[in-house]
Parts: C-alpha cells; structure tokens; sequence
C-alpha cells in the first residue's frame, strides 16, 4: 500500500513538473519585474 502511495505521488509531482516548467520563467520574470517596480514607486 505505501508503495503505491509512493507511485502516486511520484506520478503526480512529474505530472506537476511538466505543466508548470514552462510557467516558471515567466512567473520569475514576473516576480523581478513587479519587485522592482514596487521598488521604482515606494523609494
């Protein structure tokens, strides 16, 4: 039984890892850019 818990959750982090990789880089870009403008307007 652990096992195929352990199988389960093994599948659905690989099926997590490849729906959000490609989300990733924009959601960093995203984050720089709104840090650095929340930078721009509060100095």
């Amino acid at each position: 039984m652990a096992s195929s818990i352990a199988d389960l959750a093994a599948y659905y982090s690989r099926i997590l890892l490849i729906t959000y990789s490609p989300i990733m880089p924009i959601l960093l870009i995203m984050g720089i850019v709104g840090a650095i403008l929340s930078g721009i307007i509060f100095s």
